[in-house]
């Protein structure tokens, strides 16, 4: 029985776990340079926007030669971060690329603090420009307040600190309804500015609705922390589900967080992400025994001359090309579906029809390949794949068939990438 031989492999606990452990270091890799990619990618826009700040700020009547020195220096401190950055991100090394992800984590929390300074810098300033009228002689008592010449809290420092307590509840985007936090800050802003109160009643209704924020400052907290938990397993998801699309070649479906629909879009990444391990797993394990396969014929001296990757409505399948005596080729047919064929066939252009001699000399290339099977068979298991023959038809000029090696040679470079992806990461094992 020499013709086509169609096989069901399996693997041995040891390559199972083996295949386990390149799948999750595959997926891991992927994850982390998407991680460092959206990490590069925040720190340019907090950059960008601290460049815009200052552009701002030159433009607005709140502007004085004076502070130029100190936005230099937040905006070089930042730019030093940035351009300090390692560039090594598309390291295959995993510890590498783990060490960069870190750097890069760093710095991005370095720049958003420098950023947050900055921008409280600028609030300062032009809130003095447009509020204060005076020159006043600023102390401070024990707990910060700013005091006038008399020691007494003055209202403009009260007025200023509260407006700063208020800022970030304003700016925050987890914050979704702030019509409370809107309404304190119109209400403190009627008082700094009426004419008709004296500076002790504005201090007293000041720091009556400070006092009242602070009760309501525990509950936007709670609110921004579940938020940004929420965001964060988002994100996490997102990051796993977009690095098993690169890992498949599959087109990323579109996903925006919203505090609102956020159970919902988690659920269905939930799934998605589930479907693409199945799909990863098999994908893996197709590479895995093709690479072995691949192995066995280069030790027998049957070199690889062609390989492409098919995709049918139901099936992956690995076919790689091995020369053989000269006339003939010996092809093999790995499959996700858990089988694999392997074939003895000629070589022809497509559209040519084979002679009697050509189908002749494929059926002696089919005798020969049925002395060698048994060995491959043999080669295969000591490397943890047994190969269980269901069907092999006779040698027959009847299965007698060729194929286009040229192009099949088109689509050989994306096959044996993958495959040397598979090697390498074998090779550190």
């Amino acid at each position: 029985m020499s013709g086509p031989k169609d096989s069901v492999y399996s693997l041995s606990p040891e390559r199972r776990r083996e295949e386990e452990r390149i799948r999750k270091e595959m997926l891991e890799k992927e994850k982390v340079r998407r991680q460092i990619e959206q990490a590069s990618i925040e720190i340019q826009s907090n950059v960008k926007k601290a460049e815009e700040y200052v552009i701002h700020f030159k433009h607005s009547n709140s502007y004085q030669t004076d502070y130029e020195k100190n936005l230099s220096v937040f905006k070089k401190s930042m730019t030093d971060i940035y351009e300090e950055l390692p560039v090594t991100i598309v390291s295959d090394n995993l510890s590498l690329l783990r060490g960069n992800l870190r750097v890069y984590e760093k710095a991005k929390e370095d720049i958003i603090s420098k950023l947050a300074e900055m921008k409280t810098f600028l609030y300062e300033i032009e809130f003095s420009a447009s509020e204060f009228k005076k020159e006043t002689v600023k102390t401070f008592d024990i707990s910060g307040r700013s005091q006038d010449d008399n020691g007494k809290v003055s209202v403009e420092s009260t007025y200023l600190n509260f407006k700063k307590l208020l800022q970030p509840y304003l700016i925050n985007q987890d914050i979704t309804n702030k019509s409370e936090v809107k309404q304190l800050d119109r209400s403190v802003d009627s008082i700094y500015s009426d004419k008709g109160l004296d500076d002790q009643a504005k201090l007293e209704l000041i720091n009556m609705r400070e006092k009242g924020f602070h009760i309501m400052k525990h509950k936007f907290d709670r609110k921004i922390n579940e938020t940004q938990r929420k965001k964060a397993e988002f994100e996490g998801l997102l990051i796993e589900y977009s690095s098993l699309c690169q890992l498949l070649d599959e087109e990323q479906r579109s996903f925006t967080f919203s505090s609102e629909k956020s159970g919902t879009d988690k659920s269905l990444l939930k799934e998605l992400i589930a479907e693409q391990q199945i799909k990863l797993q098999k994908q893996t394990e197709t590479e895995l025994i093709s690479s072995t396969i691949q192995e066995v014929m280069e030790e027998l001296e049957y070199n690889v001359i062609g390989a492409e990757h098919l995709t049918t409505p139901k099936r992956e399948i690995d076919h790689n090309v091995y020369e053989f005596n000269g006339n003939n080729v010996i092809n093999s047919y790995v499959s996700d579906n858990g089988s694999v064929l392997f074939e003895v066939t000629g070589l022809k252009e497509d559209n040519q029809n084979l002679t009697d001699q050509e189908k002749l000399r494929i059926k002696e290339g089919m005798d020969e390949f049925c002395s060698v099977f048994p060995e491959v068979k043999d080669k295969l298991k000591e490397r943890g794949v047994e190969v269980t023959l269901r069907t092999s038809l006779p040698a027959s000029e009847e299965y007698a068939r060729a194929i286009n090696l040229a192009q099949i040679q088109e689509t050989s470079k994306r096959g044996k990438r993958k495959r040397r992806q598979l090697n390498d990461t074998r090779k550190k094992s």
